[in-house]
C-alpha cells in the first residue's frame, strides 16, 4: 500500500493579494505496476532495476491534493542511484501522466551514491489526486529509485469578497469587483440598450447583472406658452457609458393660430377666417385643421375609399371624405376611424355600417336595419362564428355577381373571399365593448 508523506511550508511572497505556500508530496514505496494500475505494485521501487528487468520501467504514483488552478509552479524530485559501471551517460527518460520531463544522469558507482535529480513540471500536466511517474531506463543501464516527490508552490485562495462602487445606482457608472472561490472578477456597468443599463451588483459575492430601464420617456410638468403656441417639457432618458442620463426639452403640444395664454390656446374669434366653410371654432377643436388655411377639400386622416370592379379595375364606388365632408357627416376629420371599431370611416360608409357607432342598440340578432360594427354582421354585439357563417352564400363572388354582398367586403377589394374573413382576427370572439 502507498505511503505518502506530506510536508507543508508557508513562504511569504511580495505579490498581493496572493501569498504563496509550498507543499511537498512524497512516496517511498512502489504503488503501481508497469501497466499503470494503481494499488498493484510490482516491486520496482528501492530495487536495482536494469533495462531488461521484467519490472522495467519503474512506475509509481504520487498523490497530491492541490487544486490545479491554484498551482503557481511545480517540480518533480527523484532520489536515484546509478547501479551500473558504464560511467555517467543518461540513464533513462522521465514522464509524469504521460508528459515527458526529460532524461537524467547520476554519478557512476557499484552502487553509486543516491542523487537527487529534479525536473520542472508544467501545472497543466498534473492531476488533483494520483499522478503517475514513469522512469524508462535506457539500454544497458541499471538504476535504483528510492523515492519521488512533487514540490508544489500554490497561491492561497483569498477570501470571497465583492465591492460595488456605485451602490446599485443606475445614474452612476459603477464596477463590482472582488474574489469568488479564488477567482478575481471585475465587471463594469454597461449600456444594455439606448435606454437601459446592464447593472452589476453583489449577490453573496457572485456579481449579478440586471437590465434596468432608465425610465419612461414622457411629458413632465404643466403646459406653457412659447412662441405663441402650447409647449410642455418632455423628458428623454438614455444610457451613456454605463450610466443613465436624461434631457428635458420643450416640445410643441398644440399650434395656436390665435395666440396662447396661460398654457392654452386662445379661443378663436367667431367666423371663418379662411373662408373654407368650416368655422374657426370647429377647426380649433380639431387640431389637424388650420383655421387660417383653406383645407376643406383635403382628407387629412386618409379615410376615403375607392372600390373597383375586379374584372377591369374601373371604379365601382368612390367614397370621398374630405375634411368638410366629414364635418357634414358628423365624422372626425383627424381620426380615420371615428367610432374606434377597427373599421375606417370610408369602409363603413361603403359596406353600409354606422361609422359613428361601435355597438348596436340591442343584442338581439338582425333587429336593426343598419349595423353598427363592421364585424358584427348579425347585429348581436359580438364577432363570432355566427358572423363568419354569413359569408357562405356570397363566398368567392365579385362586384357584378347576383350574390355579391358588399356588406361582407371588409377589405374593400370588390370581392368576398378568405381575405375578408381574415379581417376578423383582431376582434374575433369579442364583444363590441371590448375593443
Amino acid at each position: 500500500m502507498k505511503k505518502l508523506i506530506t510536508i507543508f511550508a508557508v513562504v511569504l511572497m511580495t505579490i498581493i493579494p496572493f501569498v504563496f505556500a509550498q507543499s511537498i508530496f512524497t512516496t517511498t514505496t512502489d504503488n503501481s505496476n508497469d501497466a499503470g494500475t494503481f494499488g498493484s505494485p510490482d516491486g520496482d521501487m528501492d530495487t536495482s532495476i536494469c533495462y531488461d528487468h521484467p519490472s522495467q520501467p519503474v512506475e509509481f504514483y504520487i498523490n497530491q491534493n492541490i487544486n490545479i488552478s491554484a498551482i503557481e509552479n511545480a517540480s518533480l524530485r527523484l532520489a536515484v542511484r546509478n547501479t551500473n559501471t558504464l560511467g555517467s551517460p543518461p540513464l533513462g527518460n522521465v514522464t509524469i501522466n504521460g508528459n515527458s520531463l526529460g532524461t537524467f544522469t547520476t554519478p557512476a558507482g557499484n552502487p553509486g551514491p543516491f542523487t537527487e535529480v529534479s525536473f520542472n513540471v508544467n501545472p497543466s500536466f498534473l492531476f488533483n489526486g494520483n499522478n503517475l511517474v514513469n522512469i524508462t531506463l535506457f539500454t544497458f543501464h541499471c538504476a535504483n529509485v528510492d523515492n519521488g516527490s512533487l514540490i508544489i508552490n500554490q497561491t492561497t485562495i483569498p477570501p470571497d469578497s465583492c465591492f460595488d462602487t456605485d451602490g446599485n445606482n443606475i445614474n452612476v457608472q459603477g464596477t463590482v469587483s472582488g474574489f469568488s472561490n479564488g477567482t478575481q472578477f471585475s465587471n463594469n456597468d454597461t449600456c444594455y440598450s439606448g435606454n437601459s443599463v446592464n447593472e452589476f451588483t453583489c449577490n453573496l459575492v457572485i456579481p449579478v447583472s440586471t437590465n434596468i430601464s432608465c425610465g419612461t420617456n414622457g411629458f413632465v410638468g404643466n403646459s406653457f406658452c412659447l412662441t405663441g403656441s402650447v409647449y410642455r417639457n418632455f423628458t428623454t432618458n438614455f444610457c451613456s457609458s454605463g450610466a443613465c442620463g436624461s434631457t428635458i426639452t420643450p416640445q410643441l403640444v398644440t399650434t395656436c393660430y390665435f395666440g396662447c395664454n396661460n398654457g392654452a390656446c386662445t379661443s378663436p374669434p367667431p367666423g371663418d377666417n379662411d373662408s373654407d366653410g368650416m368655422s374657426n371654432g370647429y377647426e380649433f377643436n380639431h387640431t389637424c385643421l388650420n383655421p387660417l388655411v383653406n383645407d376643406a377639400n383635403v382628407d387629412w386622416d386618409n379615410d376615403s375609399a375607392v372600390v373597383r370592379y375586379p374584372q377591369n379595375l374601373t371604379v365601382y364606388q368612390n367614397i370621398s371624405l374630405t375634411n368638410i365632408q366629414e364635418m357634414q357627416l358628423g365624422l372626425r376629420p383627424c381620426q380615420n376611424d371615428t367610432d374606434a371599431d377597427y373599421g375606417k370611416d370610408g369602409v363603413e360608409i361603403y359596406i353600409g355600417t354606422n361609422a359613428t357607432a361601435k355597438c348596436s342598440l340591442t343584442s338581439t340578432a338582425d333587429d336593426e336595419p343598419v349595423d353598427a360594427w363592421p364585424f358584427d354582421i348579425n347585429d348581436d354585439k359580438k364577432a363570432t362564428l355566427a358572423d363568419v357563417l354569413k359569408y357562405i352564400p356570397s363566398f368567392n363572388t365579385v362586384v357584378g355577381n347576383a350574390t355579391f354582398n358588399k356588406r361582407l367586403d371588409l377589405n374593400i377589394d370588390g370581392r368576398v373571399t378568405l381575405g375578408d374573413v381574415l379581417m376578423f382576427i383582431p376582434t374575433f370572439n369579442k364583444n363590441c365593448t371590448q375593443i
